[in-house]
């Protein structure tokens, strides 16, 4: 193949105001902010949630091993993204992969409290409740970092080139802000945990994970894996070039 280029053209460069104009991208950054402010809250709310025994909904995890197990679990969670990830590319698209991830955080925040509950009417050892708590951590550490890193891909996905890809990089920061909702929200259980009982506080908690996972589920459902020329990105924003194939002598525009 022989492209065609003109080098003195300027290349094609997406400005930020085009990305925010763009409903593909507007959508994929919401996407992104649900998915870092629920991720956020999590954590921040870890320790609280953790520290909690299973029949006010809490994980019993020891307090004294908390750092401990998140060490661990980031470790293995960020072994499991570099091998998980290139397997789940390989047989789904990006975009697939990312809803079907994005699927399991509200089950994760709804499955912890019911299995809680199922814990305290059976009896379970705290031992065996704190394992399986583990555990979900676990999953929703690995899946929250191979969301990441698609939403990144999706990311790249939308730009034409590497100035405009750094652009697009540079908006997803935005969802930083939302994290520090997620401070707000652990200072406001703490505010109202001396009026409210703990099952209350607890319940409350899980409930709202539960709803912004799902909020971020319902908008990946609008997701779109490249923008539309057009719709998204003006075709004048575009630089077009003219490719000849030397064996049949056929020409395209890409």
């Amino acid at each position: 193949m022989v492209s065609v280029v003109d080098i003195d053209e300027q290349s094609s460069i997406i400005s930020m105001d085009d990305f925010l104009q763009a409903p593909s991208f507007v959508t994929l950054l919401a996407s992104f902010s649900i998915l870092s402010l629920h991720s956020s809250t999590f954590e921040v709310l870890l320790p609280h949630l953790a520290d909690s025994p299973s029949n006010v909904g809490g994980m019993d995890l020891p307090c004294g091993l908390l750092n401990t197990i998140i060490t661990i679990v980031k470790a293995v969670a960020a072994v499991g993204v570099f091998y998980a990830l290139p397997k789940f590319s390989a047989q789904l698209d990006i975009l697939s992969v990312y809803r079907k991830i994005s699927i399991a955080f509200p089950c994760i925040y709804t499955l912890i409290p019911f299995f809680a509950m199922l814990a305290t009417i059976s009896g379970a050892p705290p031992t065996s409740w704190g394992v399986f708590s583990t555990f979900a951590v676990l999953a929703k550490e690995l899946f929250a970092e191979i969301a990441h890193v698609l939403a990144i891909l999706l990311a790249f996905s939308a730009s034409p080139n590497a100035t405009s890809a750094g652009t697009s990089i540079g908006l997803l920061g935005l969802s930083n802000l939302f994290k520090a909702l997620a401070v707000g929200v652990s200072g406001l259980s703490y505010f109202l945990s001396d009026a409210y009982s703990v099952v209350a506080i607890n319940a409350t908690l899980w409930a709202l994970l539960a709803v912004l996972a799902f909020v971020g589920t319902s908008i990946n459902l609008k997701l779109r894996e490249a923008p539309l020329v057009g719709q998204d990105i003006p075709a004048e924003l575009l630089r077009w070039s003219s490719v000849f194939d030397a064996e049949s002598d056929s020409e395209a525009e890409v």
